[in-house]
């Protein structure tokens, strides 16, 4: 699936998204206290993100700011 780390100290996934047909990411992944889902759409071309904390998302190699709640990336 391209999860490459998971660093609950900084708070920080790194994802090599491969983009693809169909959906697909990972769903109530626990790391330190954060719980998030991160789920990628083709349909929309966006990763659709909800998170009880705010942490950081490196997709191939960008990072992204997660924030509490629910987050949408193009």
């Amino acid at each position: 699936m391209g999860f490459r780390q998971v660093d609950g100290l900084t708070k920080t996934v790194v994802w090599n998204l491969k983009k693809s047909n169909g959906t697909h990411g990972i769903q109530n992944l626990k790391f330190g206290s954060v719980v998030t889902d991160i789920v990628y759409d083709a349909a929309t071309d966006t990763i659709n993100v909800n998170s009880n904390e705010t942490y950081t998302l490196v997709v191939n190699g960008k990072k992204k700011q997660i924030r509490s709640g629910s987050n949408s990336l193009k």
